[in-house]
């Protein structure tokens, strides 16, 4: 076998080399390679099939075209993970209790005491399960569950194995093989910045932008040593491409000239941190003085105090015209990157292009 082009979700899939059979003598051969969908145990149920044999389900409920049978993991998604399959669960379990009148239980959100630098120690270390206690192999001639329940003290040693992803994350980072993917720390950000339409020559008010970034590590990749291999695809738990998605840094001046999709590039003028990038094609600039910052498109020139990003003065730059709208998305997006100057290899003046 050999693996083939990448699919939609960005995994190149298996495919047979034409004449590479070989015959291998054995007495015992155990298949363990693909998967199948066995439905013998519905006992002949009208169901829905794909081609792949998977059953048809709701994506919301798990509710298959037979009365009163509900579906969810591999056996409708095909080969994915247990946590898909455990969400897949939850899903059919509170659509069968809303069908009998009974409101789902909603769990509280329990705020984490994990700072970022605890959670990779964590990673870095194995914690073994939890044994699960089994019933006496002599006391099995019933109905009796034969995987027993965890004690509570062993429920709870069992839950702190949780790697705490949805905190910290940062897989990407540590499977890339050439460090290309680079995690950092921000503090919680929420602005909200004045969008214009411009009416005879002057941007008037029209609205707002807003962004707000809660999660406290962020990821981005730098473009100057990733060879877009994909090894991050596969590891990510959302099923993301992180050297696609998240956004791309540049160190070298050709690169980021050179680079297609979006790009970022951040160097020092002075006691100015400069944040350039070309988004969609059009060229945007962040440059942050301390008590003031600047930022420059095609269409826009806009003073803000960083203090609170507040919007202290707004120009129109040439590439404005009468009845365009122009809002301040992307000004926002390069504050939210700002503190990726920590996650960035330091920069000599030759490699940053800058004069200090």
């Amino acid at each position: 076998m050999k693996l083939g082009p990448p699919d939609a979700s960005g995994r190149p899939r298996p495919v047979p080399v034409d004449g590479s059979e070989v015959v291998l003598p054995a007495d015992t051969i155990v298949t363990a390679i693909g998967q199948e969908t066995a439905l013998e145990l519905l006992g002949g149920m009208s169901v829905e099939t794909r081609r792949d044999g998977t059953l048809v389900a709701s994506p919301a409920t798990g509710e298959t075209p037979a009365a009163r049978l509900y579906a969810g993991g591999d056996v409708v998604r095909g080969p994915a993970s247990i946590i898909k399959a455990v969400a897949d669960g939850r899903a059919a379990a509170e659509a069968i209790a809303r069908l009998h009148g009974v409101a789902p239980v909603v769990e509280p959100h329990l705020a984490k005491e994990l700072s970022a630098a605890a959670a990779l120690a964590k990673k870095a270390r194995l914690a073994a399960p939890e044994p699960v206690p089994e019933l006496p192999v002599a006391e099995r001639g019933g109905f009796e569950e034969v995987l027993q329940p965890l004690s509570p003290e062993a429920a709870r040693r069992e839950a702190s194995r949780c790697l705490d992803c949805d905190e910290v994350c940062s897989l990407c980072v540590t499977v890339c093989p050439n460090r290309a993917n680079l995690a950092y720390e921000v503090p919680p950000l929420a602005i909200e910045l004045p969008s214009f339409v411009v009416e005879g020559g002057r941007p008037v008010p029209a609205g707002t932008t807003a962004l707000r970034v809660e999660q406290g590590i962020q990821i981005v990749n730098l473009g100057d040593a990733c060879n877009e291999c994909g090894n991050c695809v596969p590891s990510c738990p959302t099923s993301g491409a992180p050297h696609r998605d998240k956004p791309t840094f540049w160190i070298d001046a050709a690169g980021f000239a050179e680079a297609k999709g979006d790009a970022f590039r951040m160097t020092r003028d002075g006691d100015a941190l400069v944040l350039d990038a070309r988004v969609a094609g059009r060229a945007h600039r962040l440059e942050h003085h301390g008590a003031l910052a600047e930022y420059r498109s095609e269409s826009l020139r806009v003073v803000l105090e960083p203090a609170g990003w507040h919007v202290l003065d707004v120009r129109l730059e040439p590439g404005a015209a009468e009845g365009d709208r122009l809002d301040l998305g992307t000004c926002a997006l390069l504050v939210a990157l700002l503190p990726a100057e920590g996650a960035l290899p330091p920069l000599s003046p030759r490699e940053a292009g800058g004069k200090g």
